[in-house]
């Protein structure tokens, strides 16, 4: 019985582990390689959202759009880079800031650190 329940225990502490391993290690961001090209990149994917907002009268604020922009400006980098995916993540976050801030591509790629 005590065997059992040994057993039972170090099998919960081992998922416990696993899990929590799991967890830190999708948090973690480990830092580009080159991190001219990475700012580059996301002045770049922020540029064409904006654009895409700016082509279209009055949707400055529409979430929807906002999206659609941030799909449509991802899909032809999302194999290249691999860094689209995280801007996009990290853009639509926090939809309400990003939406306005796109306006100023540096400002808002810093506001992900992209950029210094």
């Amino acid at each position: 019985m005590k065997l059992r329940l040994l057993h039972l225990a170090l099998t919960f502490l081992s998922l416990f582990l696993l899990a929590l391993g799991i967890l830190l290690y999708s948090k973690h961001r480990v830092p580009d390689a080159d991190p001219v090209a990475y700012c580059a990149d996301c002045l770049n994917y922020a540029s064409r959202i904006n654009d895409m907002i700016v082509r279209v009268p009055d949707v400055r604020g529409n979430k929807q759009f906002f999206r659609y922009a941030c799909d449509w400006s991802c899909r032809n980098n999302l194999l290249t880079s691999g860094r689209c995916p995280k801007y996009r993540r990290s853009f639509l976050d926090h939809t309400d800031r990003y939406m306005f801030e796109v306006e100023d591509p540096p400002e808002a790629c810093r506001g992900i650190r992209a950029c210094p």
